[in-house]
């Protein structure tokens, strides 16, 4: 996760105007996410009880690794490619079976998507966990990405 200096974070009152700067419909629907109040009522007792949770001192090393503290960089958006790379891949050899009925490329096909699932159950819980140490300005727009 980034770490900022007190300046830093004094400047940054929303992640909508985080660098680099924001396209128009980022801008657009965060500001959106940002009206609707009633998210945080959904978003705020989930982020306390799971920022509670990976604190405790059982969970130190664990919550470590989601954070990708062994790496030196956050895991989570790293990981988040596997499952975009992996069902575009199934998508493309489903295309291909339906060509050739090739048995192997079904096989492919179906490793492919568990790929997907797995690594989208490791994009969901690397997520959940750096979501658990964000502010409050993007505990919202968090909750939405991960709902």
């Amino acid at each position: 996760m980034a770490t900022y200096t007190e300046a830093e974070k004094d400047l940054q009152t929303s992640w909508i105007e985080t660098p680099p700067v924001s396209p128009p419909l980022r801008h657009l629907s965060g500001e959106a996410i940002e009206r609707q109040k009633w998210l945080d009522t959904l978003a705020d007792p989930v982020q306390k009880w799971a920022r509670s949770t990976l604190h405790r001192p059982g969970l130190r090393k664990f919550k470590d690794v989601l954070h990708g503290v062994w790496l030196g960089h956050p895991v989570h958006p790293a990981i988040t490619d596997i499952p975009i790379g992996s069902w575009t891949s199934t998508l493309l050899l489903d295309g291909l079976w339906l060509s050739s009925e090739q048995p192997g490329v079904a096989r492919a096909a179906d490793a492919t998507l568990v790929l997907g699932l797995v690594g989208a159950g490791a994009s969901a819980l690397t997520g959940f966990a750096d979501w658990s140490e964000t502010d409050a300005t993007i505990g919202a727009s968090g909750w939405c990405i991960g709902y």
